[in-house]
């Protein structure tokens, strides 16, 4: 878009990151260069360099991003489901993570994919899953506390493996390009209710 009187556009910070993750996903960090990232974005590579610094900081910025707006719409989920039954909450979380998942397929890939290892110092996939864990712990909490139930020591580790359990489901569904065929989201929860509750009430009583 031209700006006026053929000023050149001006680009927003976010709308960089976005094309630069796009063509981070197509070429890999160590083949993309800045000049292809600002064709895409229709900017310029001092522009670029202006507002990032280097390759590198734009990669972290555009994961940062990413991994931002996941960590946001989960948290807002979750707010949505409080004082619900454990399996509402489970199938509204599972239907919030796949919904992220098909509403934004080059982050997701981008994020938690395979192409993770750039130098730039943080690993948000592996925060954002931290995140959800930590998310999903505090609902588990609550869940148990408000049912006048102690917290289980599991609490932790039944969060992570129920975020592992969306984290796979979702690659093999993008993988497969099964998100329009499957119901993902019904049958991971579905499958990570039915783990939770074999724990049995003596291990996990907020499954019960």
């Amino acid at each position: 878009m031209s700006g006026r009187r053929g000023r050149p556009a001006v680009h927003s910070d976010d709308a960089l990151a976005r094309a630069a993750a796009e063509v981070f996903l197509a070429r890999g960090f160590h083949d993309a260069s800045m000049l292809d990232i600002a064709r895409h974005a229709g900017a310029t590579k001092p522009t670029l360099y202006a507002r990032f610094g280097s390759k590198e900081a734009l990669y972290d910025r555009a994961l940062e991003r990413i991994a931002d707006s996941l960590i946001a719409h989960m948290a807002i989920a979750y707010s949505r489901v409080r004082g619900q039954r454990a399996i509402d909450q489970t199938h509204a979380a599972a239907a919030a993570f796949f919904a992220w998942v098909k509403a934004n397929p080059v982050g997701f890939r981008l994020l938690l994919g395979t192409d993770r290892g750039a130098p730039t110092g943080t690993d948000h996939g592996q925060r954002a899953l931290a995140s959800l864990t930590g998310l999903l712990v505090d609902a588990m909490t609550e869940y148990a506390r408000g049912r006048g139930r102690q917290t289980p020591a599991a609490t932790e580790l039944a969060a992570a493996t129920v975020v592992g359990a969306f984290d796979y489901g979702a690659r093999w569904a993008v993988e497969h390009d099964a998100l329009d065929r499957l119901d993902v989201a019904a049958f991971t929860a579905t499958f990570t209710l039915s783990g939770l509750q074999g724990l049995g009430p003596d291990l996990f009583p907020a499954a019960a």
